[in-house]
């Protein structure tokens, strides 16, 4: 807890009080009056040495081993694992010990407050720290038994429990307090029976209330002796040491009025013991420190949290200046300090003092504070989701449960062995920058000759450094990387090789340790098989087992298949175990999903209003890898519409689907707006110059397009099997002496509109987008797969030939990047003081590395093309963009009189070099057969050779590209033939090479008129239709009269539409139709609308039915009611008098069913004596009482 005077009590001490306890407060101070101080009590004795069952116990010392933590608690790395249960830590440890975490630290351990809010986080974690009694467990951590449980599972791991206390206070409310301590002489009364009012006052502070917490009386024997045999049950429970919170609040030994509760409660047992102690003017560090450790095992003391402050400011700046980072800001020896990155109330208090940073940030400060030899390093863990651009408790976890996986990050583990092997070499340790204050190295080192005792942590928050030439301690060898597989080797006190990767964590130093492992690691796949690949680092007798009944023995690097009797959904459980040097078994354990191959990650968005464009950029979180996998450069890709038949996107949405290959658990999404350089982007970073995190993405899951608190949510979507897919596209070559010519690809789908998703087989020979575009790359085959659902349609792209090489600027510097920098800057400049006229302000601009074919084949090094206007009588300077530089500060730069030259890194000249030029185009012109003062006339179907002509004739660019304003009129070719086109008028045909271009303008005649058939259905109420259209540019003078056709149905034939494509709306003379003031828009031969929605096909009309009907000769007409597709007609409906006595009416729609039917002549009735008659078919005769179904009568029709 944190105690400073200006800031809110509730601030200082991480707790919050409502009005009610304030009421219980003022009601305990009117219980208190008249009572009597106690006397002294007896206190338990201390029954168990936690030093000797643990470091000095064979059994607890063979599986600290194992595990390679460290001897000493002060010498190891502890898990916070804050608001865990017990039960929670103790699934957990065997990861913790593999982890490297000497210690787990827990939530108080005592009785507490009922809280009464259920488990969340939110105004609700705060409650472990308010106390009721001295029993052991509560309702967040569990019962004592639960207690005991973790510590012996715990110790069978090499791993040893802290717990925290709070010594100094009970609860608020005094009606929750434990009877044995509701006794007035067992709290102060001191400040009016209130809270601290001088903070700077030592007096007030360790003896008046925080937030009207009741502060015990710690002058009183009988409130230690409860508190010391408290503690003592806790170590006869297993529990290994002890985290005094607000320790600062309880008075030294003696300090006032002889108070020897320190000394009564600290003689408990437990081998290492800190207090909180949160610096300020009174905090007495080192004498709180010296208390701490003279009840504790080699180690103990205070936290320091200056420190912690510090490196915050670090963080947040990148600066992470060797200098100002080695010095612990306490005056407690460093031995005797207990460090963090952040504690739980930098994090959970209302202040939010390190809440905003992310878990990048986090990690980095892990970096340095947990690769150092002195100090205890305590990691926070995080409740899960939450912090930096996410909530402060995001609710995702509740309290008991396990928080963020960040404590077992691959960097944060590494540095953990790191400092463990380190610790127990008793290595010596040397900060210092490399290259950049955003890039710290933590040497460890003996200087005995033997590499595999030194290494070094390498914490860089920049760009990749290089660092090659860097002085250091370390002995000879060359290091590993146990994070990302990397090396560098040192020789004669200076690193000789190797880097350090950018925005990562590197760990060199030699892992002795035993283990095996997989890779890869858990995750899931959508083949029917996949491979698995076993390694056995330092351990013999290595075996594996799965759950689908395989077993054996393996080698490191070899592979074994799973997944064919496992059926979707499942999951395949490898078990792994070998023994290391010690003859001790280690193992592991993986697991792998088998999933639907039809299923899809998919993340659907709203755009925001304010973004331009919506684009996703996908990548895998995982630290170890040497290379991000990432579905593009930053911005990454654009997102598509959702179509109108996606089951599961809405029709304001946009869609992105999660390559197959970017597929897992630890994939991530960021959207932006598209924008490269100044990207608005959700989530938003909110630390300048820190990344945020992605969202993570394992299935389908839509943003709510908010850019400020937006929602991130799982959405269920029926997913349609596709039934197939074909790429509309047969093999094909491309040839790159051509240059790169892509080609879009696209994939019919039954159901039409399937996503699809594209893959290459060798993206070195031919990459693929998500979109289907495809691009040659290097000479060979490349398998291009079109993937929808199970079903996939492949083509064959062969590349041939080589790229020509990219033509290099006349005026160009190549340079070497010199060993230690991490980028390279090119100044450049003329004249001197107000004459100086130079490319960019200081420090100039960034050299970029060269292309594959770059024209000099410079490859290695890096290149700025310069000005002409600074190409005579300039100087060059360059630098790393931060105090390094060539020539030396104050120092002229190199004479640079234009041309191509190269610098090598450390010459005072720069080199001529002779490589190609650029020749620039300085025209185009057009001819072939027909051109005439850049005119050409075509008729329809003819075609042209239209030849262009570059000058001059060595110009560098000589491709020439072929382009048609309007290709529906004339569509040219590559080769520059031209055809014309579907559509009567001109079009511009441009030819363009080296930013130079001609054009000719051609006229096409003699194209066939296209009709279009419209077919239009109007609402009931309207008694004729009329569409008004423009075709061809033009709108009708006024509507036209349509044609009533059937079932509703209206139609009109526009005479040519040239192939265009047509916009019309429908009106009755009085109300219209005009898609809601977009109108329709059509092409082809043939539209119908209804409803709405257009269709390129005619309308059906259903089976109609003809029916003849001969009554009796006194008739004089005749009228048929009838029943068809379950539905009476309103009346009889009038027959037409045909031949021979008969009468005909057609029917128009049975829907092939039976129709039921009687006639009338207006006033008799023939009804089939009440049974009416039945019938179905094409035709019916009804005669005499009888029917007969498909029969025509045969006689003459007489019109009448």
């Amino acid at each position: 807890m944190k105690h400073r005077k200006p800031a809110p009590a509730w601030h200082r001490l991480g707790l919050k009080i409502s009005k009610k306890v304030v009421v219980g407060i003022t009601a305990a101070a009117t219980a208190f009056g008249g009572l009597a101080i106690a006397s002294t009590a007896a206190q338990a004795s201390t029954d168990r040495d936690s030093y000797a069952d643990t470091v000095e116990n064979t059994t607890f010392e063979q599986a600290r081993k194992h595990y390679g933590l460290a001897q000493q608690m002060s010498e190891g790395a502890t898990l916070h694992a804050w608001e865990w249960s017990f039960k929670t830590i103790e699934e957990n440890i065997p990861a913790i010990a593999e982890a490297g975490y000497t210690s787990v630290q827990t939530e108080p351990i005592s009785a507490i407050h009922n809280g009464g809010k259920g488990m969340i986080f939110t105004e609700n974690w705060y409650y472990v720290y308010q106390p009721t009694d001295t029993t052991i467990g509560n309702w967040v951590m569990g019962t004592e038994d639960d207690l005991k449980s973790l510590c012996n599972t715990a110790h069978k791991y090499g791993v040893r429990i802290i717990v925290d206390v709070v010594a100094n206070h009970m609860t608020a409310t005094w009606g929750a307090i434990a009877d044995r301590w509701k006794k007035s002489e067992y709290y102060h009364h001191d400040c009016n029976d209130g809270d601290v009012q001088d903070w700077n006052n030592r007096y007030q502070v360790t003896h008046c209330k925080l937030l009207g917490l009741y502060d015990i009386n710690t002058e009183n024997t009988k409130t230690a002796n409860m508190m010391h045999d408290f503690l003592v049950q806790a170590v006869n429970d297993g529990v290994d040491g002890f985290r005094f919170d607000a320790a600062k609040h309880i008075e030294l030994p003696d300090e006032y009025n002889g108070s020897q509760y320190w000394n009564i409660i600290l003689n408990n047992g437990a081998q290492f013991q800190y207090g909180e102690v949160l610096q300020d003017s009174i905090s007495r560090d080192s004498d709180y420190a010296k208390l701490f450790s003279s009840h504790s095992k080699n180690g103990g003391g205070v936290t320091a949290s200056s420190y912690g402050s510090k490196l915050r400011g670090a963080l947040n700046s990148k600066n992470l200046n060797a200098g100002t980072l080695s010095d612990w800001s306490n005056s407690a020896s460093p031995s005797n300090l207990v460090s963090w990155v952040e504690s739980h109330d930098n994090y959970s208090n209302s202040d939010r003092e390190s809440t905003g940073m992310s878990e990048w940030q986090m990690t980095m400060g892990w970096g340095v504070i947990g690769s150092r030899s002195q100090t205890m390093p305590l990691y926070f863990d995080r409740p899960v989701g939450s912090g930096g651009s996410q909530p402060q408790f995001a609710e995702k976890s509740k309290l008991g449960d396990a928080g963020a996986d960040s404590w077992k990050d691959a960097q944060v583990v590494a540095v953990n062995h790191f400092r463990n092997t380190m610790n127990n070499n008793k290595a010596s340790e040397y900060l210092r920058n490399c290259g950049a204050n955003s890039c710290l190295m933590v040497e460890r080192y003996i200087k005995d000759g033997n590499f595999k005792n030194d290494g070094v942590a390498i914490t860089n928050m920049g760009d990749t450094q290089e660092l090659s030439g860097t002085a250091t301690n370390l002995d000879d060898g060359t290091y590993k990387d146990q994070v990302s597989g990397g090396t560098i080797t040192v020789s004669g006190g200076k690193i000789t090789s190797g880097s350090a990767p950018g925005g990562k964590i590197s760990v060199f130093f030699t892992d002795n340790s035993g283990s095996v492992s997989a890779t890869p690691g858990d995750s899931s796949f959508k083949t029917d098989t996949t491979t698995v690949t076993l390694n056995a680092n330092n351990v013999t007798d290595a075996t594996y087992t799965t759950s689908e009944g395989k077993s054996g023995s393996y080698q490191d690097g070899d592979t074994i298949t799973i997944g064919a009797s496992t059926a979707i959904g499942d999951t395949i459980t490898v078990k792994l175990q070998g023994k290391d040097a010690d003859g001790q078994t280690v193992s592991a354990t993986y697991k792998y999903t088998k999933k639907d191959p039809a299923a899809t990650s998919t993340a659907y968005a709203k755009k925001p209003s304010a973004w331009s464009n919506l684009y996703a950029y996908v990548y895998v979180d995982d630290s170890s890898a040497t290379t991000l996998k990432e579905n593009a450069k930053w911005p990454g890709e654009p997102m598509t519409k959702v179509a109108s038949g996606d089951t599961c996107g809405k029709d304001d949405e946009y869609k992105y689907e999660i390559p197959d290959d970017l597929e897992g658990s630890n994939t991530r999404i960021i959207f932006n707006d598209g924008n490269a350089t100044n990207t608005q982007k959700y989530p938003a970073d909110t630390t300048e110059g820190v990344d945020a995190a992605g969202l993570k993405i394992d299935g389908n899951y839509a943003w709510d397009g908010n850019t400020s608190s937006g929602t991130w949510e799982a959405r269920n979507c029926v997913v349609t099997p596709t039934k197939s897919v074909k790429i509309d596209q047969s093999d094909y070559s491309v040839d790159l002496s051509n240059g790169v010519a892509t080609k879009q690809l696209t994939a019919t789908t039954d159901p039409k509109g399937a996503s699809v998703s594209w893959s290459s087989s060798d993206k070195d020979v031919a990459t693929v987008s998500p979109k289907g575009v495809v691009t040659p790359r290097k000479a060979g085959t490349a398998t291009i797969t079109a993937k929808s659902g199970t079903k996939t349609s492949t083509i064959t792209v062969t590349v041939t030939g080589e790229l020509p090489p990219d033509p290099v600027a006349k005026n160009t510097i190549y340079a070497s990047k010199p060993s230690g920098w991490g980028k390279i800057y090119a100044y450049v400049y003329t004249g001197d003081g107000a004459t100086a006229v130079n490319n960019a302000a200081w420090p100039g601009v960034e050299m970029a590395a060269p292309s594959a074919t770059d024209g000099c084949g410079k490859t290695g090094l890096y290149k700025y093309v310069v000005p002409d206007n600074l190409a005579s009588g300039a100087k060059v300077i360059f630098n790393d963009g931060g105090s390094q530089q060539y020539p030396g500060s104050r120092q002229p730069g190199l004479d640079y009189n234009g041309g191509i030259v190269q610098w090598d890194g450390s010459s005072a000249a720069l080199a001529a070099v002779e490589c190609e030029t650029t020749i620039p185009v300085t025209s185009v012109s057009i001819s072939g057969d027909g051109v005439r003062d850049g005119k050409l006339a075509l008729k329809s179907g003819a075609s042209a050779q239209l030849t262009a002509t570059v000058k001059p004739d060595d110009a560098t660019d000589r491709k020439v590209t072929w382009t048609s304003s309007d290709s529906s009129v004339a569509n040219v070719m590559g080769t520059g033939v031209v055809t014309a086109g579907s559509k009567a008028g001109k079009a511009t045909v441009t030819a363009t090479a080296g930013g130079k271009s001609a054009s000719v303008t051609v006229t096409v005649t003699d194209v066939p008129k296209q009709p279009m058939t419209v077919w239009y259905k109007p609402a009931s109420s309207w008694k004729t239709a009329k569409v008004h259209y423009k075709a061809n540019g033009k709108w009708t003078g006024s509507a036209q009269q349509m044609t009533a056709a059937c079932g509703g149905w209206y139609k009109y034939t526009i005479p040519d539409t040239a192939g265009g494509q047509v916009r019309m709306a429908f009106t009755n003379g009085s109300a219209w139709d005009n898609n809601s003031g977009k109108d329709y828009f059509a092409s082809g031969s043939v539209v119908s609308v209804s409803g709405g929605k257009m269709s390129s096909k005619a309308p059906s009309f259903g089976t109609p039915m003809t029916v003849w009907y001969k009554p009796d000769s006194s008739w004089k007409t005749a009228k048929v009611h009838y029943k068809a597709n379950g539905k009476w007609t309103g009346s009889a409906q009038q027959m037409t008098a045909a031949c021979g006595g008969w009468y005909k009416y057609t029917i128009p729609d049975t829907a092939g069913g039976q129709v039921r039917m009687a006639f009338t002549n207006g006033s008799a009735w023939d009804n089939n004596s009440g049974k009416d008659y039945m019938v179905s078919g094409d035709s019916a005769a009804v005669a005499g009482g009888q029917s007969v179904p498909d029969v025509t009568p045969n006689c003459t029709i007489t019109n009448k």
